[in-house]
């Protein structure tokens, strides 16, 4: 990763959006147009990907930890074929305390 990138931490949607868009910025990729969420066993399903920035839940404010074996617990935003688009790599459960907002 570039420069470091510093964003309110409130814990709010908000302040995981602005961390991921001013990251993207300092690293010139385009905000992305495309989200997939990757589960147990699919967080390597990103062949082809290029212009890779990979971050860990734990860095973006706001953002629940993962905590189920085989999630990585990271969002990676990659140029994709002809789009630019971000992979979460774990998924996030309500079991695990989680609340569903």
């Amino acid at each position: 990763m570039g420069a470091e990138t510093r964003v309110e931490d409130s814990g709010s949607p908000g302040s995981a959006a602005r961390f991921l868009a001013s990251l993207l910025e300092g690293e010139g990729l385009p905000l992305p147009g495309e989200a997939v969420v990757l589960g147990s066993g699919q967080g390597e399903a990103v062949p082809g990907a290029e212009r890779e920035v990979e971050v860990s839940f734990e860095e973006i404010p706001g953002w629940p930890r993962a905590g189920v074996p085989g999630h990585a617990g990271t969002v990676l935003v990659a140029d994709y074929g002809r789009k630019c688009a971000l992979f979460q790599r774990g998924r996030l459960h309500y079991y695990e305390g989680l609340t569903i907002e």
